[in-house]
């Protein structure tokens, strides 16, 4: 069959089928050139593989917005210098549906892989078939592909409220004012620049003049305060009720230290008829008079007499209290269990802790301290044997011994006792 078309010369045409080809797309990248210029312009375009060449051919030129057709000039089009712009439209780009965001995607892919594609110029001749280049042209060399270059690493820290990346010498965040982390230290090889520098000065100098304003404020705290100490009492300007005699002169104060003139009489009289230790503020207040403002109220014989009065209630509100026996001595103690002698201070004399409490007395004759037990009140000095009644505190018979009774307390006389309590059996 073959052998007798051959014979005959009958015409053959072969055509692959479509399907035969890959069904995907291919991304070409072609380079746009002219023979006066060494640059080109990259694009990519969308195409098939079952395309031809003479489909590649089809493409389009739009100048003014407008389609031009074959027989028109470029002057009619209003191309008449340098750096006018007309557009080339590729109806195969078209066909293969390829859009100029995805162009832009491509284009930014390829800076991110960092290759470059090298077109070299082509030769010029006619017919279909194209004529390769002279061989005194010479060809460039291919330009190798740039390295991946790692990113330079960022130094600080990041905002947990923001996520914005900080300075590593800030202390807060700059756009939320977010606190730095508190494990999170300065780097050593960081070096601020100029505008970090200017901001950590400024840091410091606020810091510091902070400091000098508070120190100033506490100095001028402290010596208004030293000031108001020296004053026992200072007036106030309000006038309202007074809570002591409801006059319409005093404020609602609780302390001494801020009244009206008028309140200083009630207040001086509180204080005169009280009889506590401690003077209370007029009215439902829970605080007391300070000693110095109570000093400063009353005068010096006043301010005495309530001295005294406050140790005679100290004196009595005392379980273990003793005053001096010497009369009018205003000495008083608080003795411990053990001991039996108080030494008083001023006016040097030896009182008996033991007499006070009932328990012993001094012999009238030896001055020896006897001590009673228990039994009746006749008690008999272990020293110079002299009979003595506890009650009155006297010997019991005169100079002659037992049975005298020109002296001693009498006891039995005339069948009396020597005093009412008295319980002498002998």
């Amino acid at each position: 069959m073959c052998e007798k078309l051959s014979q005959l010369s009958v015409p053959v045409s072969v055509s692959v089928n479509t399907q035969a080809y890959p069904q995907g797309c291919i991304r070409l990248k072609v380079g746009v050139e002219d023979a006066q210029s060494d640059n080109y312009i990259q694009v990519t375009v969308l195409v098939s593989s079952d395309m031809t060449i003479a489909q590649l051919k089809d493409k389009r030129w739009v100048i003014g917005k407008r389609l031009a057709q074959d027989h028109e000039t470029l002057f009619s089009h209003g191309v008449r210098s340098d750096g006018d712009q007309v557009f080339l439209f590729i109806l195969s780009a078209q066909a293969a549906h390829f859009t100029l965001q995805q162009h832009k995607l491509d284009q930014e892919q390829e800076r991110m892989d960092g290759i470059v594609v090298q077109l070299f110029p082509r030769g010029t001749g006619g017919g279909d078939v194209e004529k390769t280049a002279p061989d005194n042209k010479k060809v460039p060399p291919p330009v190798p592909a740039k390295p991946n270059v790692l990113p330079k690493p960022q130094l600080g820290w990041t905002c947990s409220m923001c996520t914005l990346l900080n300075k590593p010498t800030r202390p807060g965040c700059e756009a939320c004012g977010g606190d730095r982390p508190e494990d999170y230290q300065v780097p050593d090889i960081y070096k601020p620049d100029q505008q970090e520098i200017l901001r950590i000065q400024q840091e410091e100098l606020a810091t510091l003049q902070y400091e000098q304003a508070q120190q100033e404020e506490r100095e001028r705290n402290y010596l208004n305060l030293l000031a108001t100490d020296d004053q026992s009492l200072f007036p106030n300007a309000s006038e309202e009720e007074c809570p002591i005699c409801f006059s319409p002169a005093a404020t609602r104060g609780h302390r001494a230290q801020r009244v009206s003139p008028r309140l200083l009489q009630c207040l001086k009289g509180t204080i005169l008829n009280n009889r506590d230790a401690e003077v209370s503020c007029p009215e439902n207040c829970d605080s007391k008079l300070l000693d110095r403002e109570i000093q400063a109220l009353l005068t010096e014989e006043e301010h005495q007499r309530f001295l005294e009065m406050r140790l005679s209630i100290a004196e009595s509100r005392s379980e273990h209290s003793f005053h001096c026996q010497t009369p009018n001595c205003p000495k008083w103690c608080i003795y411990e269990d053990e001991v039996n002698e108080f030494l008083c201070e001023l006016c040097k004399e030896t009182n008996c802790i033991l007499c006070r409490n009932g328990e012993a007395m001094k012999c009238p004759r030896c001055d020896i301290i006897v001590q009673k037990k228990d039994g009746c009140d006749w008690i008999c000095c272990l020293m110079c044997k002299t009979e003595i009644c506890w009650v009155t505190k006297q010997a019991r018979w005169g100079p002659n011994g037992n049975g005298d009774i020109s002296g001693g307390c009498g006891c039995r006389v005339n069948q009396q006792p020597c005093h009412p309590n008295c319980q002498n059996c002998h």
